[in-house]
């Protein structure tokens, strides 16, 4: 997902805790050659995914979950 860059590590991880599951695992990414903003996030429990997949189009501070 492309994320602000004022968007904390905590805000993600609490968003996706609260709307999907128990975070297992989370890191910032990027593309070589892009100035976006990424997060990868990996859940305790793979019943997680279709929740997290419907956050699809929320908000998470000033950005839009893709």
């Amino acid at each position: 997902m492309d994320i602000a860059v004022d968007t904390s590590s905590q805000e993600v991880v609490d968003t996706f805790t609260t709307g999907a599951g128990e975070v297992k695992y989370f890191r910032w990414c990027s593309k070589e050659g892009s100035d976006q903003k990424l997060a990868l996030v990996e859940f305790t429990d793979y019943g997680a995914i279709p929740a997290a997949m419907r956050l699809n189009n929320t908000v998470l501070g000033e950005s839009t979950i893709k």
